[in-house]
């Protein structure tokens, strides 16, 4: 539970010190009389808060004010509602402070008289709850609203740091404490993926007039790729104790990479530029090479938002990609690609199981490389590759006719994609190239 306020006589506009713009008008929160220049004036001096962080002196006097008078508390429904109406009423900063202030980080106001916080301890469903909240288009965009409004280039939160009064990072340090309570078995470990997708939508293929800086582009890469976070960061130690566990956990790889595909598409300039390494290294090649069902289900998605966001170096996208599939069409290639994928620490009777199950996915290795192979034909913006991706499959289906289906249906997807109506109309635009190939192999025309 939390106290009740306390009822105080005060003037409308200056309930939230934070330039607060309201719902539905920006200039509900000017007085009458008073222009957009003297309200900007008006805003208080520069000054960093922790999240969470209330003035001591301010509650101590609230705190002798209410001294002798009946308190009123609230339960965690009941504050998740209350934080609801807050937002949609007044989605300032200040006001997405105050609210995470109480629902993340209660243990701050531990020693405020006359408080008790709704959780004792910080919990990770009231981290998500709020960052819920915090996600959503007339929180995320509202300092481009207010650019808009006054038509000013001026930071309208006076001499404010941008970063200190960033939703976006506001809600990144939401879900990065919400995954240091939380546990491997906990539903809530390494929460907040969508979540990052969704803020990065909103900023960066919304109706934002600025792009993600630098420092909420490293923010969103943390979020979404956490093994990679720097030394320098309080969550170093423990993600490097999770290591193993974050590399077998198969729901949140597959999760982790669907996010950071979205993410991916999304990105502009800075994000585009922080995710290109980490995406192609860390999501692309290592999804292509992954031994789990789940995550190589996804892992063409990926492939596709690399060759389209990458259609400037097509030619390298595809030849790194090639060399992280498997060479199904060579034997003696694919038993040692699926040799590599196995760890050399693990002792000989867990290394042998893990042999065996290379050997039961066996049929899902081929079904996937073709897909991603047809994937690449249709996809790439260059016709030479697409039509090297195109004989790749009609070579392979010469070679396994047991894999004859999937290369068909492969090759009706890379037709589809490329625009054509029909497999008919792909392959008499492309037969020159074709029975060049062919000739090459020194078959007869009628195999």
């Amino acid at each position: 539970v939390i106290q009740a306020p306390i009822q105080r006589t005060t003037n409308s506009y200056v309930v939230f010190d934070d330039d607060s713009d309201g719902m539905m008008d920006d200039d509900d929160d000017m007085p009458s009389g008073r222009s957009s220049r003297e309200r900007v004036q008006h805003l208080p001096p520069s000054k960093r808060r922790r999240v969470g962080q209330i003035s001591s002196r301010n509650a101590k006097k609230d705190s002798s004010k209410s001294n002798g008078s009946m308190h009123t508390y609230i339960d965690a429904r009941s504050a998740f509602s209350c934080a609801s109406l807050m937002v949609l009423l007044q989605p300032s900063f200040q006001c997405l402070e105050l609210i995470a202030g109480h629902l993340v980080w209660p243990d701050e106001y531990d020693g405020e008289a006359g408080y008790v916080p709704i959780s004792k301890s910080p919990d990770p469903y009231c981290a998500m709850v709020c960052v819920s909240l915090f996600c959503q288009k007339s929180v995320v965009l509202r300092r481009d609203r207010l650019l808009l409004t006054f038509s000013t280039t001026t930071d309208v939160d006076g001499a404010r740091d941008e970063d200190q009064t960033s939703a976006l990072i506001l809600c990144a340090d939401i879900i990065f404490q919400a995954r240091r309570h939380s546990t491997p078995s906990s539903k809530y470990f390494m929460c907040g993926l969508g979540i990052a997708a969704s803020l990065v939508e909103i900023r960066e293929y919304g109706d934002c007039c600025r792009p993600i800086n630098p420092t909420e582009s490293k923010a969103i890469l943390d979020v979404l790729y956490p093994e990679g976070i720097e030394t320098d960061n309080e969550d170093y130690r423990t993600m490097r104790q999770w290591k193993k566990i974050l590399k077998l956990k198969s729901s949140y790889n597959a999760e982790k990479l669907r996010c950071a595909t979205l993410a991916f598409l999304f990105a502009k300039t800075n994000l585009h530029e922080a995710m290109d390494e980490s995406f192609s290294t860390h999501f692309v090649k290592a999804s292509l090479r992954n031994a789990d069902e789940n995550i190589r289900e996804l892992a063409p998605d990926a492939v596709g938002a690399a060759l389209d966001l990458f259609s400037d170096s097509t030619p390298i996208v595809v030849s790194e990609l090639e060399r992280s599939l498997p060479k199904i069409y060579n034997p003696k290639k694919f038993e040692k690609w699926r040799e590599s994928l196995s760890d050399p620490r693990l002792p000989d009777n867990l290394t042998e199981q893990d042999l065996v199950a290379m050997d039961d996915a066996v049929t899902s290795f081929e079904f996937h490389y073709i897909e991603s192979i047809g994937l690449m034909a249709g996809a790439s913006k260059d016709a030479s590759i697409s039509r090297d991706m195109i004989w790749k499959l009609i070579e392979l289906a010469h070679r396994s006719p047991a894999l004859s289906l999937l290369c068909l249906r492969a090759l009706k997807r890379a037709s589809f994609l490329l625009g054509y109506n029909k497999l008919n109309d792909l392959f008499d635009e492309t037969m020159p190239h074709l029975l060049v190939k062919w000739l090459e192999t020194r078959r007869s025309l009628h195999d």
